[in-house]
């Protein structure tokens, strides 16, 4: 199973104001962490991880991860 988190990505997104891109780089680093190892992939997992949660910024990000192609 690959894992990865957005930590630099996320900062440039809160401080550009674009959260578009946050989820789709979620997975896709994930993603890149099995392919690179070779592996096959058995699951995938994720999740959104915040201390307090802003509904619209969240959608941003969620939203064009798994809803735009």
């Amino acid at each position: 199973m690959g894992m990865d988190g957005v930590g630099t990505k996320l900062k440039l997104a809160l401080e550009t104001g674009i959260h578009e891109t946050v989820g789709i780089d979620l997975v896709a680093m994930s993603v890149n962490d099995i392919v690179t190892f070779g592996a096959k992939p058995e699951g995938f997992g994720d999740y959104f991880g915040c201390n307090r949660i802003d509904v619209d910024l969240a959608e941003k990000g969620i939203f064009h991860c798994f809803f735009i192609s």
